[in-house]
């Protein structure tokens, strides 16, 4: 018997209110987030009638899986939209949260009563795996957007983040984001008639990595310490100057329309580095 049943409930909502509305401009509160929640029970089991159990020291073999997995994500953020003249601009601040709780145990029974696959009815019980797992990702952003009449379109940007993974939990690390795209077919001096789009862009940005679980702390270890149970601390050693990974790139770029697009082209060069 090799069976799994997994029960998983996935849902989402968002939220916008419009807080001003002016004929030039307007400022949006927006929210949204879900949850993700996946429970799954799982069974092997090998009969002490088979070939390969009655060879074992204690035949009949069975091993049960639960699985817990509650997920959750909420982003708010404001944005306000102007023109200031002849320049848009777009300005949002806001918010991200994300929780991850997990729960894992297998259990395994060996030396099984005949026909039974409950763990009550073995001879040796022993629990092959548990994780317990909570993580909590924490970020504020900040950008800021100007178009002047799809000429020229400048961003910049900025993101703190802090998460339970890191080596300091307490500590915000700050990715920026940088870019500036001019369009020089929208100018008047633009002369070329069978051009109709010719657009330079240049961006840099930088984003962060989460190391896995249990990488960036000292674990323990069980063991055996005069004949009885025990823990003791990972023999590795943890730098407590240890900061997220951090991927940094720089990009440019050129964008090419011909006889209203029907032609186009895109090039891009970037160096990446993490």
């Amino acid at each position: 018997v090799n069976e799994q049943k997994v029960d998983r409930f996935i849902t989402a909502f968002n939220m916008d209110i419009d807080l001003l509305q002016t004929s030039n401009s307007f400022l949006k509160f927006k929210v949204n987030g879900g949850i993700d929640y996946l429970s799954g029970n799982s069974q092997v089991y090998f009969p002490e009638i088979l070939q390969h159990q009655r060879a074992q020291a204690n035949p009949g073999d069975v091993m049960w899986g639960r699985q817990d997995i509650f997920n959750t994500n909420l982003q708010a953020f404001l944005t306000y939209n102007t023109n200031i003249g002849s320049v848009n601009s777009n300005t949002s601040i806001g918010g991200v949260r994300l929780d991850q709780d997990s729960e894992f145990l297998l259990s395994r029974g060996r030396g099984l009563l005949l026909g039974q696959n409950n763990l009550q009815w073995a001879q040796v019980v022993s629990s092959q795996e548990q994780t317990n797992q909570t993580v909590t990702d924490l970020g504020w952003v900040a950008q800021q957007d100007l178009n002047w009449e799809d000429k020229l379109i400048l961003s910049l940007g900025v993101r703190f983040d802090r998460s339970t993974l890191n080596r300091d939990q307490e500590k915000y690390y700050a990715f920026p984001k940088a870019s500036l795209a001019a369009n020089l077919s929208n100018f008047d001096f633009w002369s070329l008639s069978d051009v109709n789009q010719f657009k330079l862009r240049a961006a840099y940005g930088e984003t962060g990595g989460l190391p896995n679980f249990g990488n960036t702390f000292e674990s323990l270890n069980s063991q055996l310490i005069g004949g009885s149970i025990g823990s003791q601390v990972s023999a590795r050693s943890i730098d407590p100057n240890l900061e997220p990974e951090t991927a940094s790139e720089l990009e440019f770029g050129l964008d090419i329309g011909l006889f209203n697009n029907r032609i186009t082209f895109e090039g891009t060069y970037y160096n990446k580095e993490v």
